[in-house]
C-alpha cells in the first residue's frame, strides 16, 4: 500500500513537471532564438519554398494569412531556384510588453523571374513553444521593422 502511494505521488509530480514544461509561454518569458535555431528554421522554409509546397511554407509563418497575401503579391512563379545567401542578422528584443523577441536573418538572392531580392526573415518562438517566421516568403523583399511588424518594399 505504501509503495502505491509513493507511485501515485511520483505520478503527480511528473504530471506537474510536464504541465510546467508544456504550459503555453507568454511574451514575457519566451526564450531568445539563437542564430543556429534561426538558420535551421530558415533551411526548412527554403525547402518548402523550393518544393513549391506553399501550404507548408505558410504554416511555417507565424500568420498564415500574411504569408498567403505575400504569395499573392510576389507570385508563386517567382520562387528562387537557389537558396538565399544570408548577408546579415540582428536581434529584436522586446520593446514593449507584448513584443516577441525575434532573430532576423537578412537574405538575398535572385528570384525565379531573374530579379534580385533582399528580405528580412524574422524567426521567433511562438507561445506554444514552436518556432515561427515573419516573411517566410523569403523572396518577397519585405522587411521586419520591429518585433512582429512587417512592411513592404518602397
Amino acid at each position: 500500500m505504501q509503495r502505491r502511494a509513493l507511485g501515485l505521488g511520483g505520478l503527480a509530480i511528473a504530471g506537474l513537471l510536464a504541465a510546467v514544461v508544456w504550459w503555453p509561454r507568454t511574451g514575457s518569458d519566451l526564450p531568445r532564438v539563437t542564430e543556429a535555431e534561426a538558420r535551421a528554421y530558415l533551411t526548412q522554409i527554403v525547402a518548402a519554398g523550393q518544393a513549391k509546397d506553399f501550404t507548408k511554407l505558410c504554416n511555417l509563418n507565424g500568420a498564415v494569412n500574411n504569408c498567403r497575401r505575400q504569395l499573392e503579391l510576389v507570385g508563386t512563379d517567382a520562387v528562387p531556384s537557389a537558396p538565399p545567401t544570408i548577408v546579415g542578422s540582428r536581434f529584436h528584443d522586446k520593446g514593449a510588453s507584448d513584443d516577441t523577441p525575434t532573430y532576423v536573418l537578412i537574405v538575398e538572392g535572385i528570384d525565379g523571374r531573374g530579379k534580385p531580392y533582399h528580405t528580412e526573415v524574422g524567426i521567433f518562438w511562438e507561445e506554444r513553444g514552436v518556432l515561427k517566421a515573419i516573411n517566410a516568403v523569403y523572396w518577397s523583399n519585405f522587411t521586419v521593422t520591429g518585433p512582429g511588424d512587417l512592411t513592404s518594399p518602397s
